[in-house]
Parts: structure tokens; C-alpha cells; sequence
């Protein structure tokens, strides 16, 4: 009943603020300490990477073509299980998952952490878990035990509610899945001080992440095992395949359209393709990342001394209808077959494999590499075997749903994801970008097609200061259009192409949104250009064989400006079509934090007469991102729960690079002729 599931929550939660430091190196016997790069990468299926040879897509990704011919590539690796805090574990115990635990150290006392330890120097970043003890990882950073037990009882609290509240109640509770820990504190506490407060900054600068990886890798006197879990290409999709950043809003951008939020998609095949096509971009980014740890290898000569391995945790699906994540009958194929790299010191043949192997044969991998014999820890035996075991393989793969159910297909079975590639091929047929509706316009100049009068539709482009003034080398692209489109009679849906500086970049439909129509595209990097950058939107008719493009009527936003008194300070935000809003610290009520890129906040008329608030951003003066309350409150925000504040939250994401280059951010909430300059509060003040 409850009273079982609530002491079964507490009891794994309680694990959560127990010390790891008492957990120690075991004592075994390396033969051959030779160095060891493990990167483990997030929610990639292997179907992402290849061609219609059921080979690495040298075209897009000529990093893990690179990788695939000078290593062994299993290409029939399966996950066992869609859960990141039961995989990572899975993958540096060789044990299936077997029962409700937390990702810690004290609940995994037997990594390849513990088992290199007492040999070998660590260099981990883990972004998910604390499974590295801390007094092997060079932390010292558990909080006291009274505060420890004091932020178990608060928490346990929250979980406790989140049982037993009624549905309207709960949604109104701290999330109790984004973090560990501290789940009622203001997200910029929740990641300081605890075993793993690096995973909300590297979620959003992973980029960054990544590099501080790599600039430590070396050759030591000392062998050393080189750990990262990057939450890439995880989402939220953020990445071009150069590098650069294009999302600005976390609820329109950062995540996929047509996800509920169970995390299943629509049955809306379009929305569903659009997702795949960001995943896809992202797996690009990806690729130049992985570009870049080879080449380091090669430089320092690592690439001649270290066994390095390249696999991910769990896969994606792309099936309308199904999970994106959580794996069924209909899409377990997805969930479960990723990417396996395996590359001996030296080695310079590619291998291609087919051999049943699971990501719980890594640390037995590992040890027949280095020499480790696996017995030595008596008890037993774990359930992987090496890759390399020349045994009879499994006839069956193992996929843990849960801590004690799962899905054990047969190997063949896993054959069905060939059947996914095969629906890839077929979406992406003509690139990444020439997908969707008539998707022969794209690339076609406007002069070369015809264009016939204007359409009675009406669209508006969401942040549209964005394509004003666009600057290739601050590592952001507005390459994600998206807006509104309205008009008076059917057809329910419009077949729309994106245009940028005169010619086509985009084809794209609408879907209905919040009461009204909503369009998003994504355009290629080269279609944007230094400077101010016209992007037009058409209604695509087609009659017979012909096609027309009308142009649609555009809604332009104006553009704001600050005005300054004579004393220097802002007393205005000035509209480029005329209309003056006059700030007043009495008009509006509100408030925001930062969290890395993140601006969280809340704001509401003062006298209550309007049921919404526009935010807008101004970095070093100049407008950079424009927002409506509507949502819920920060859970930490002062206001959270409380009548009347129900929907004056708002929340968006800045790119990192244009954060980094701000001195100064201001934030302003406007009610037409009035505003009110809103205060950012740090975490001391919440």
C-alpha cells in the first residue's frame, strides 16, 4: 500500500546523504596497469550513426567512422535498461541491475573505481552519479551529518506529499526527479556541495565540460583511468554540428514539440521527425567533440598506451506514439542497441562485430585487458564476460524496465532496429534539412520559383530581434525559426517554407498550440549571416503539379530600445513604432535567479488587472530574448504556492556564449505604458 511505497522511497533516499568516503579501493592484482579512457555518452542509439550499409555515416560523422576504423566496433551492443541511474551503474559493476538503490558509492561498493583504484590515478566527472568514493576522487566535500539529516527529513517530506497528495496538490510541489537532494532549495543551492552538484552545470555548458576532459589527458607516470559521463546528445537540444548554440527558450526550444510530458510522442509523424532531425544535429556536435578526443590521444601518445572505450548509457526512440525513452514492446530496439567502441592500445585495424554483447561485459573487458583477474573478489561472479571471450554467446539480451522486471528478447530480435534505420533513411533522404513537406523547395532561390500573391495568414516569429543582429563568431545561431500563424478559414494545418535571405531553407507545418497555430523549422548554419538576416515566411499551395509560394503577412514585433535619464539611469523602454513604457517600481511584483544560463522568475501586476506580464532581457542594453508569465513559479521562489501566482512564472535559457560575453543583464516586466525593472535575488535571499 502507500505506507509500503513511501518506506520504500525513504529508504533509497536516505542513501542519498550518507557519507562515501569510508568506501575504499579493493585490494587486487593488475598485471598490465595500462591507462584507460572510458567515455560514456547519453541517450544515443546506435541506428543515429549509421548509413544504409548498416555502416558509421562517414558523411555526418567522420569522427565515429574515424573511431570504427581503428577499434571494435560492436554493433549488436545493447543497453539493460533505459534508466541513467541504474545503467552507469550497470556498466562499472557488470551487473544487471537487481533491486531500488541510489546511484552512490555506498550502494556500488564494487566499480571499476574501487577495483583501479588502489593502481591507478582517477580522473572522473561523472554528471548523474557518485559512484566514484569521494576519498578516491579527490572529494572531501560531505556536509556534516546533522545537515545531512536535516535535508533527509525535509526531503523525505516532499517525497512523502508526492505519494499521498491529490493530483492538484502535487503539481504544485518541489520536482522530486531533477535532482537527488535538497528538492524544496532554490536551484542555484541544489548543486553546491553534494556528490553530484557538477550535473546541472554540465547539462547546460557541456560543451565546456567536455574540454575540461580532454585538456587532462596525458601521459603520467602513474597510469590513470579517464572517466566522463557526458549528458550528450541528451536533450535539451541545444547544439549545431559546428559547435554552436541556437536555443533560447527552455518550454518552446530546448526540447522537442509533440512530447507530453510523460516523455511520449505525438502521433503526429511531422513533430516526431522534427525531434530526430535536432537529435541528429546534436549527434553532429558530438562528432567534432569526439574529433577532438582523438586527436588528443594522437598528440600525447595515449592513442599507442590506453585501452579506450566509447559507448553510451541507453538509446532513443523516434516512433509516434511510443515513449521517446521508456522502453515497450514497440520500441525496445531503439531503447536498447547503442554504440560500443572498443580500441586496444595500438591498434590500427577496424574490426566490425555482431557478437551479443551487453554493456555489463565492460569492466570484464576491462580486466582481461589490463590483467585483472575478476575472481580475486570471491562471492558471486558479475554477469558480464569480456567482449573478446571466445565462449559460446548469449542467445538472449536482457533489458531491466525496472528494478525487478524487464524484457529478455532474443538476440535476432534486436534485428528490428534495422527496421528503424530503415524509416531514417526514408525521413532524411534528401539531408538533414530537406525534410517535411515538399521538401524540393529546399535550397531553391526565391526567383527560381513561383511566388503568387499574398496569403491571407498572418504569422509572427517568436524573438525575432534574434535574426537583427546575428554574429557567426559569438557561438550562437538563431538556426531554430519558430512563431505563430493565424488565419480565418481551413484547412486545419499549412504547409509553410522558411526562407532566409532570399532563398528557401526551410519546408515546415503547423500544428495547434494553446488555442491557436503554431510553425518551427530548423535552417542550416551558412543560411545565416553576419548582420541583419531577412527571414520570410510562405503558405505553400499547391494546384495539380503546380506549386505556388504566398507570401504570408507578417506580424513585426517592435523593436525596444532603453532610454536614460539625465542622471544616467533607465527611466523607459522606448518602442521603434512610438509607444514609451515609463518604469515604475510599483507596477509590477516579481522577482528572478540565474542558474548557469537559466533565468527563472515571477512577476504579476501590481493592482491585478492584467492576467499576464511581458519579460524582457537586455544584455549590455541591447534586447536579446522577450517572454510571457504563465507558467507556475519557481519552486523556490518566494511566491510559489500561493493564491493569486498561480501562473506568473517564467523561465528561459540565455546561449552560454552570450552569457559569457554579458557584463550586464537586465530583466524588465512590462504592462503597456507601464514596467517595472525586476531584481534579480540570489540564493541567500530565497
Amino acid at each position: 500500500g502507500v505506507e509500503d511505497a513511501v518506506r520504500e522511497e525513504l529508504d533509497v533516499h536516505a542513501l542519498v546523504v550518507l557519507d562515501s568516503r569510508e568506501v575504499a579501493a579493493l585490494d587486487v592484482e593488475i598485471e598490465r596497469p595500462l591507462p584507460i579512457v572510458l567515455v560514456l555518452l547519453d541517450e544515443l542509439p546506435i541506428v543515429s550513426l549509421m548509413d544504409a550499409e548498416r555502416a558509421i555515416d562517414a558523411d555526418l560523422y567522420p569522427n565515429f567512422a574515424r573511431l570504427a576504423a581503428t577499434s571494435h566496433w560492436f554493433r549488436n551492443a545493447t543497453a539493460v535498461t533505459h534508466n541513467t541511474n541504474y545503467a552507469v551503474p550497470a556498466i562499472l559493476t557488470g551487473r544487471y541491475p537487481d533491486r531500488v538503490r541510489a546511484a552512490i558509492a555506498r550502494e556500488y561498493p564494487t566499480t571499476l573505481f574501487t577495483l583501479l583504484g588502489g593502481a591507478y590515478d582517477l580522473e572522473v566527472l561523472e554528471t548523474q552519479t557518485g559512484l566514484c568514493p569521494a576519498g578516491l576522487c579527490g572529494r572531501d566535500d560531505a556536509p556534516p551529518l546533522g545537515a545531512r539529516l536535516r535535508r533527509l527529513l525535509a526531503d523525505s517530506t516532499v517525497v512523502y506529499l508526492h505519494i499521498v497528495a491529490p493530483d492538484a496538490l502535487a503539481g504544485r510541489l518541489p520536482a522530486v526527479t531533477a535532482t537527488w537532494t535538497d528538492f524544496g532549495a532554490p536551484a542555484p543551492e541544489r548543486f553546491e556541495g553534494s556528490s553530484v552538484d557538477l550535473a546541472h552545470i554540465f547539462t547546460v555548458d557541456r560543451a565546456r565540460v567536455f574540454e575540461r576532459f580532454v585538456e587532462g589527458l596525458d601521459r603520467r607516470d602513474r597510469p590513470t583511468f579517464h572517466f566522463l559521463h557526458l549528458m550528450l546528445p541528451h536533450v535539451p537540444w541545444a547544439y549545431l554540428p559546428s559547435g554552436r548554440e541556437y536555443w533560447a527558450s527552455i518550454t518552446s526550444s530546448a526540447f522537442a514539440d509533440g512530447v507530453a510530458r510523460d516523455s511520449t510522442w505525438t502521433e503526429e509523424a511531422w513533430l516526431v521527425a522534427q525531434g530526430y532531425q535536432r537529435h541528429l544535429l546534436q549527434v553532429g556536435f558530438v562528432d567534432r567533440l569526439l574529433g577532438d578526443l582523438l586527436d588528443r590521444l594522437d598528440a600525447t601518445g595515449l592513442a599507442d598506451e590506453a585501452l579506450l572505450i566509447v559507448t553510451a548509457d541507453h538509446g532513443l526512440s523516434f516512433q509516434p506514439g511510443q515513449p521517446g525513452r521508456h522502453a515497450t514492446e514497440e520500441n525496445y530496439a531503439d531503447i536498447m542497441a547503442v554504440p560500443l567502441f572498443v580500441r586496444r592500445p595500438g591498434q590500427r585495424e577496424g574490426v566490425v562485430s555482431d557478437r551479443n554483447v551487453e554493456l555489463v561485459d565492460v569492466v570484464p573487458t576491462v580486466a582481461e585487458v589490463i590483467g585483472l583477474d575478476l575472481g580475486q573478489l570471491g562471492g558471486a561472479p558479475i554477469d558480464g564476460e569480456s567482449v573478446f571471450a571466445t565462449t559460446p554467446e548469449r542467445t538472449h539480451k536482457v533489458l531491466r524496465t525496472g528494478p525487478y522486471e524487464g524484457l529478455t528478447p532474443a538476440n535476432d530480435e534486436l534485428e528490428r532496429k534495422y527496421g528503424t534505420l530503415a524509416r531514417k533513411l526514408e525521413i532524411f533522404a534528401g539531408g538533414l534539412f530537406a525534410i517535411g513537406p515538399h521538401p524540393e523547395l529546399v535550397g531553391r532561390r526565391l526567383e527560381e520559383l513561383p511566388v503568387g500573391q499574398p496569403a491571407a495568414v498572418d504569422v509572427r516569429l517568436d524573438q525575432p530581434e534574434h535574426f537583427r543582429r546575428v554574429d557567426p563568431e559569438s557561438g550562437y545561431l538563431p538556426a531554430h525559426v519558430f512563431g505563430r500563424a493565424r488565419w480565418e478559414r481551413p484547412p486545419e494545418r499549412l504547409d509553410l517554407a522558411v526562407a532566409v535571405n532570399g532563398a528557401v531553407r526551410a519546408v515546415t507545418r503547423t500544428f495547434p498550440d494553446q488555442g491557436g497555430q503554431r510553425f518551427v523549422a530548423m535552417v542550416p548554419e551558412e543560411a545565416l549571416v553576419a548582420g541583419e538576416n531577412l527571414v520570410e515566411v510562405f503558405v505553400i499551395e499547391t494546384d495539380g503539379s503546380r506549386r505556388v509560394l504566398r507570401p504570408a503577412r507578417r506580424r513585426a514585433a517592435p523593436r525596444y530600445e532603453l532610454r536614460t535619464n539625465a542622471e544616467g539611469e533607465v527611466d523607459a523602454l522606448v518602442a521603434s513604432d512610438g509607444p514609451v513604457c515609463t518604469l515604475d517600481p510599483a507596477a509590477v511584483e516579481g522577482g528572478f535567479f540565474q542558474t548557469g544560463t537559466g533565468h527563472l522568475g515571477w512577476a504579476k501586476d501590481a493592482a491585478g488587472r492584467r492576467p499576464y506580464v511581458i519579460v524582457m532581457a537586455f544584455a549590455d542594453g541591447a534586447l536579446v530574448h522577450t517572454t510571457t508569465t504563465g507558467s507556475a513559479p519557481p519552486d523556490s521562489s518566494p511566491v510559489a504556492g500561493r493564491p493569486g501566482w498561480e501562473t506568473a512564472g517564467f523561465r528561459f535559457n540565455l546561449p552560454s556564449a552570450l552569457v559569457d560575453a554579458t557584463e550586464e543583464l537586465r530583466l524588465f516586466a512590462i504592462l503597456g505604458d507601464r514596467g517595472t525593472e525586476l531584481v534579480e535575488l540570489g540564493p541567500s535571499s530565497l
